[in-house]
């Protein structure tokens, strides 16, 4: 949901890029924040630690190739 690293994200921005209500988005950016892969900057607005970051690429590439092994069946 990062596309552009370099630009953090307000929560509502976070909410409405989702999809989800607040509650989920809350304790979604809690837990991300307790992990160290996302931070909040004195803004109030969240954007992915460089540890994220890595983690974020290495998620979306192994949710593509599932995606074509799914698409396969």
């Amino acid at each position: 949901f990062f596309r552009d690293t370099e630009r953090p994200m307000g929560f509502t921005e976070l909410m409405n890029e989702l999809g989800m209500n607040p509650k989920i988005v809350s304790e979604s950016t809690k837990r991300l924040r307790s992990t160290g892969l996302i931070e909040k900057n004195e803004n109030g607005k969240y954007s992915p630690t460089r540890t994220g970051e890595a983690q974020f690429l290495m998620m979306s590439v192994a949710m593509r190739r599932m995606l074509e092994i799914m698409e396969k069946l």
